[in-house]
């Protein structure tokens, strides 16, 4: 089951990606493989409070997109059920308020994003 403190975010058909939020403000990103034999999530990244506000988190692939501090999109590779960073994809002066994550063989950009006007 999907604790009660915790934000759904993505599903690609196999996988279901959220983040729980833990007592101490870390916050844990967790994929549960719908394939798998398993019933157990795995977790993938674990952020510290002061990381700062993360929002939007999106499958692509191996890669998992998501915004920090609603200005900023960043991309994560999973390797071997571990995610590791690999860079900042863009960063925004206004407010990020939505993303949409595309192939980059199917489109030209791999990320696009909407923004809220100031």
């Amino acid at each position: 089951p999907i604790p009660y403190n915790s934000v759904p975010f993505d599903f690609d058909g196999e996988r279901i990606l959220w983040m729980v939020h833990q007592e101490n403000g870390e916050r844990q990103i967790k994929i549960y493989h719908l394939e798998e034999p398993t019933d157990q999530p795995v977790t993938v990244i674990i952020f510290e409070k002061n990381f700062g506000l993360l929002s939007h988190l999106r499958f692509l692939d191996n890669y998992l997109f998501f915004v920090q501090n609603n200005k900023i999109v960043q991309a994560y590779e999973m390797t071997n059920e571990k995610a590791i960073p690999k860079n900042i994809m863009q960063k925004h002066s206004s407010t990020i308020i939505a993303i949409s994550v595309e192939h980059p063989k199917r489109e030209r950009n791999r990320a696009s994003i909407m923004s809220a006007r100031d």
